[in-house]
């Protein structure tokens, strides 16, 4: 099916909008990447019969996915890696009909993902005293430097309680002599630059509670760091 009207891509982050305009823009496809928190979209033309992809769709219940499809009346795909919710809520009662599944194991056989393999640090710390007792988060921190290295690793995610225990950990990182940013909700303009840091490979660890756990694209990191309950 030929599509005269551009392609919008819906998603919830920057990150993930960036990243499908980038991938648009290399293809040569005609598209737009919008964010769904975007309340009039009016001025946009092509809204009565350019194709919509919702991106992390499982979001579709929310009323900022219900406001876009109030206003976009094309095609609609939804697409997402987690399609469970927490609160049992399902794409269906957004108005999507699934039509295609693949399991985690089939991705992995196809080489679409890579097999993790999991490893316990050498400290078991709760989060409430990982958040209260410095001595506790510099032995963390000095563990997973050992562990990165003891792996040969060059990159990885940390994901850690709160955000001021995250913007603690990667300040006890670059204290051991490692390169390390904390990002969250209000790091402005920053978050782009040390985003693009980390994937040029300037930065080692990127600290943060669950502002990259969908859908961000670093093919490059070798190591995901959990010190979260």
């Amino acid at each position: 099916m030929l599509f005269r009207s551009p392609c919008f891509f819906f998603a919830h982050r920057s990150e993930l909008l960036e990243q499908a305009q980038a991938t648009m823009d290399r293809a040569g496809v005609k598209g737009i990447a919008l964010s769904v928190f975007q309340k009039d979209f009016s001025s946009q033309g092509g809204r009565e019969g350019g194709l919509c992809i919702f991106d992390e769709a499982h979001h579709a219940v929310a009323s900022s996915w219900k406001n876009v499809q109030s206003q976009f009346h094309g095609p609609a795909v939804a697409i997402t890696a987690t399609p469970d919710r927490m609160d049992k809520q399902r794409i269906q009662s957004a108005g999507f009909t699934e039509v295609f599944q693949i399991s985690i194991r089939d991705l992995i056989k196809q080489g679409f993902l890579v097999r993790p393999m999991a490893q316990k640090l050498a400290v078991s710390i709760c989060d409430n005293i990982l958040e209260s007792h410095d001595d506790a988060l510099t032995m963390t921190a000095r563990s997973v430097v050992d562990e990165f290295y003891r792996y040969g690793r060059k990159k990885a995610m940390v994901f850690l309680p709160s955000v001021e225990c995250s913007r603690r950990f990667s300040a006890e990182l670059r204290a051991i002599g490692m390169s390390s940013s904390h990002l969250d909700g209000t790091s402005g303009k920053l978050r782009s630059i040390a985003v693009d840091a980390f994937k040029k490979g300037e930065s080692q660890f990127l600290c943060n509670v669950a502002l990259f756990t969908e859908g961000f694209d670093c093919p490059d990191v070798d190591c995901v760091i959990l010190l979260r309950e």
